[in-house]
């Protein structure tokens, strides 16, 4: 999958800015029926939130995200599934968990992952910075 530019999302996120409420309800309907695994992740997540959610753009934000990546891969996305969900959670309260055991200098001085996927990810970064 090509990478979405950050035009190409503020591009999205201003187009769904604009929505009216009818045009909102759809296109947040679209995506649940794209993506329900991942819209029931969402919905649980702003509930355990509680009054924080209200603040939070994580839901529009995701949609955003979603919609954009569609648009540039030209095609639907796969579905996620419960599965990749949890195992994705899994990998990033690791994440959390060693980093809160580091010091903010070494946070920002070692890579995360170091896998050719997650290499490729930060030269692609990179080489659109330039």
């Amino acid at each position: 999958m090509k990478p979405v530019s950050r035009e190409q999302i503020e591009t999205t996120w201003d187009r769904l800015c604009d929505l009216d409420e009818k045009q909102s309800t759809a296109f947040s309907q679209k995506f649940l029926k794209a993506q329900p695994a991942l819209g029931i992740y969402l919905l649980a997540t702003t509930e355990e939130m509680g009054e924080e959610a209200e603040q939070s753009p994580l839901v529009e934000l995701t949609m955003a995200v979603w919609d954009a990546m569609s648009q540039s891969a030209g095609k639907p996305l796969p579905e996620i599934t419960p599965e990749e969900i949890e195992s994705a959670e899994d990998e990033n309260s690791g994440m959390l968990e060693t980093l809160g055991d580091g010091s903010e200098f070494q946070m920002h001085d070692t890579p995360p992952d170091s896998s050719p996927r997650s290499i490729k990810a930060i030269s692609s970064d990179s080489a659109s910075r330039s």
